[in-house]
């Protein structure tokens, strides 16, 4: 059973007309994991530059606040760790078998098979597993805003936040092979949910409302994004996943949207709207992955000692699908993807 508690208390001060104060305190705890105590403190305030809270209205507004908030373990991991014990998969890389002269797959004694480079055996499945020391991923979360009326029924918003992920869960091999041996003996994949990989992002929002009349509304924003990290997903080194510090995948850099709602007659009404944002970094990998059949193994830049049969230019280089002692790995998400704009 997967059961999860939290606590949470808030308050809020005004202390004039202008500034009003907010702070709060999270607790959470969550079983399956090492981790059952995390406090999440969070503070905001909110301070009118212009108006008294009379006569005269507010029209410029600046907003800030700091605060940590947790990712819970999810529990379809617990799924597939509990599906592993039950319905067993084996991975056999460039598999050999004693089995001749059979002409299906469903003749073949999989028992007779062993795997090239030792990585996994026909009698050892594929397990799933929780790092010992588990700790409940977070966000240190930084924003400040401003906000102003433009005019009546018009305003405008400048956002910046700054978000820096701590104890962010990637898949890991516990078992990769050091100079092509297992850690474990008896080969196989053990996939490990390891909680040590960091994000940074930085984000700019501009943002528009305008009720331009009683039956039109336009909503617009955009946003600039900005982040690195190391867990994009699952580790290419377990025992180095620095290795894959880079550009984080789930960022568009640049994101584009606009929405106008109109109140026509007979009740009906119009949503029109616009979506452009510029293409996601992506991984660019070799062919086959026998140390962890992740399929995110990156090649190497070609040198002047690379065959030339290991070679594949690319946009974005020469690269050597074989590497070389002393060659440098690719980046990790080296590649952009492409832009996309949706309308209706």
């Amino acid at each position: 059973m997967d059961a999860a508690l939290a606590l949470f208390a808030q308050d809020d001060w005004k202390f004039n007309s202008r500034l009003t104060l907010s702070g709060g305190l999270r607790w959470e705890a969550q079983n399956h994991i090492a981790d059952h105590d995390d406090w999440a403190p969070r503070v905001s305030l909110a301070y009118a530059l212009d108006g008294n809270g009379k006569d005269k209205k507010t029209k410029t507004v600046v907003r800030g606040g700091y605060g940590f908030f947790y990712d819970r373990f999810s529990s379809n991991n617990l799924l597939t760790i509990n599906r592993a014990n039950i319905q067993h998969q084996v991975v056999l890389n460039s598999p050999t078998c004693d089995s001749t002269n059979v002409t299906s797959l469903n003749a073949i004694d999989m028992t007779t098979c062993s795997s090239s480079g030792g990585t996994s055996t026909a009698s050892v499945p594929v397990k799933y597993e929780v790092a010992s020391g588990y700790h409940a991923p977070y966000t240190e979360q930084l924003g400040s805003s401003l906000e102003r009326q433009l005019f009546n029924g018009t305003s405008l918003t400048l956002t910046y936040l700054h978000s820096f992920g701590v104890h962010q869960q990637v898949t890991r091999n516990a078992n990769q092979a050091t100079g092509g041996t297992p850690q474990n003996s008896s080969g196989g994949y053990l996939y490990q949910y390891f909680p040590e990989a960091v994000f940074k992002q930085n984000q700019v929002i501009a943002s528009v409302n305008s009720k331009v009349t009683k039956n039109l509304n336009l909503v617009g924003f955009y946003t600039l994004s900005y982040a690195n990290g190391n867990g994009n997903g699952s580790a290419s080194n377990a025992y180095n996943i620095d290795q894959d510090y880079a550009r984080s995948g789930f960022v568009t850099r640049n994101s584009l949207f606009f929405m106008a709602n109109y109140s026509g007659p007979w009740g009906i009404r119009f949503n029109p709207f616009l979506i452009a944002q510029s293409g996601r970094p992506y991984n660019i990998t070799l062919a086959t992955d026998p140390l962890n059949n992740f399929f995110n193994q990156r090649p190497t830049f070609a040198t002047a000692s690379t065959p030339a049969a290991d070679i594949v230019s690319t946009p974005y280089g020469q690269f050597d699908s074989a590497a070389l002692a002393g060659e440098t790995l690719i980046p990790a998400n080296l590649g952009n993807g492409p832009a996309a704009v949706a309308d209706r």
